[in-house]
């Protein structure tokens, strides 16, 4: 059977969104590890979508597609004459920073250590701090972090940081309800507890 039928390149951030978001809310009986990790990674990689399309209905030139996150949403937005993103403690684009630097780990398995009990990196600590994940010195941080609530935490961010991009108003061509609307009513169906 085959799926929906999409007449452009526009809005399939938010059908890569939704998966995410299912796959969140089934926590992978029999595959929790798997598929809070493709969770997390999905969810990544609808933002990557969604800021694709934010860059060609904005009119921003290809060159920013080219650079990697976090430099092509500072271009982006120096570009539109809009306040640049902070990605510092407790700045609204800080989880998405955190959330890149998790996909990335999980991605490339380039998280440190390889080693149980060693230090961990600044994003892992910084995911404790938030209440994210829990310190656990006797665990492998794949176990930590690859979790149903960390899943959810992941679809969370995206959501949010989707909305937040799209209410920058420069240069902004649709309603931004077009957006808001159908990520609300996803982001409100997640339980906020573990389950």
């Amino acid at each position: 059977m085959p799926g929906r039928r999409i007449a452009t390149w526009e809005s399939i951030w938010l059908a890569l969104y939704q998966q995410a978001h299912t796959l969140s809310l089934s926590g992978g009986r029999a595959n929790a590890l798997g598929c809070a990790a493709a969770t997390i990674v999905l969810a990544k990689v609808s933002w990557e979508s969604y800021f694709h399309e934010f860059l060609e209905r904005r009119r921003l030139t290809g060159d920013i597609k080219r650079l990697h996150f976090p430099s092509d949403l500072r271009t982006a937005l120096e570009r539109l004459g809009a306040p640049p993103p902070r990605f510092s403690k407790g700045e609204p684009w800080e989880q998405l920073a955190l959330l890149n630097s998790l996909r990335n780990a999980i991605v490339h398995h380039d998280a440190t250590p390889r080693v149980l009990g060693a230090a961990r990196g600044d994003w892992y600590k910084r995911l404790i701090e938030l209440g994210v994940i829990s310190a656990a010195s006797d665990a492998t941080w794949e176990s930590c972090v690859l979790t149903p609530a960390v899943a959810r935490w992941a679809c969370t961010v995206v959501g949010t940081s989707i909305i937040r991009a799209e209410s920058i108003p420069h240069g902004r061509t649709r309603s931004l309800n077009s957006v808001k609307e159908p990520l609300t009513a996803l982001l409100e169906s997640l339980p906020s507890e573990p389950s």
